[in-house]
């Protein structure tokens, strides 16, 4: 699916079913390599937008765009790679505006083929059941949570706090 195709493929949905609860958007993969990063960013940016007006009480969630190790078309791996990161960076911050959250999938990476089928673009047997596990767990995550924005949760590293013995022995 590409990104032309989302508005109509809801509003069709929308015109049998109610608006759901949750929207996850996963979406974009197809278009990095044929469509310019400020136009596809446009484009996805006014369909959340759109999404956001059509269903006012759903809750819009972002699944990054997931790397690869050959795109289709393209000629610099590389440059794709940054326009994938770039491009999720935008929508996350961008679905957030809209109330929205966040799925990053950080078990999925490009340089390891062992999730990868042998064309090195479609998810094997292993990478699919990782990214249903993902989806699965960030989908439970932000209904048991309301409150987060992202999955996985950012870790926090919490610094010890200097106890009153430290501070008079170096200060």
């Amino acid at each position: 699916m590409n990104w032309n195709q989302l508005i109509p493929k809801v509003k069709s949905l929308l015109q049998r079913n109610l608006p759901p609860h949750m929207l996850l958007i996963h979406l974009g993969g197809n278009d990095l390599v044929s469509t310019h990063l400020g136009k596809l960013t446009k484009q996805a940016q006014g369909d959340v937008r759109t999404l956001a007006m059509l269903c006012p009480n759903t809750v819009l969630i972002w699944s990054d765009v997931l790397p690869r190790i050959r795109y289709r078309g393209a000629t610099a791996h590389n440059k794709v790679e940054k326009t994938r990161k770039t491009f999720n960076s935008s929508m996350r911050a961008y679905v957030r505006k809209w109330s929205g959250k966040s799925l990053r999938h950080p078990q999925i990476q490009w340089h390891s083929d062992q999730h990868f089928r042998p064309d090195g673009v479609h998810l094997n047997d292993l990478g699919n059941d990782i990214l249903i596990m993902n989806l699965h767990h960030g989908i439970r995550c932000f209904e048991e949570t309301p409150m987060a924005l992202e999955f996985p949760i950012p870790k926090v590293t919490m610094v010890e706090p200097k106890v009153n013995s430290e501070i008079n022995a170096h200060g």
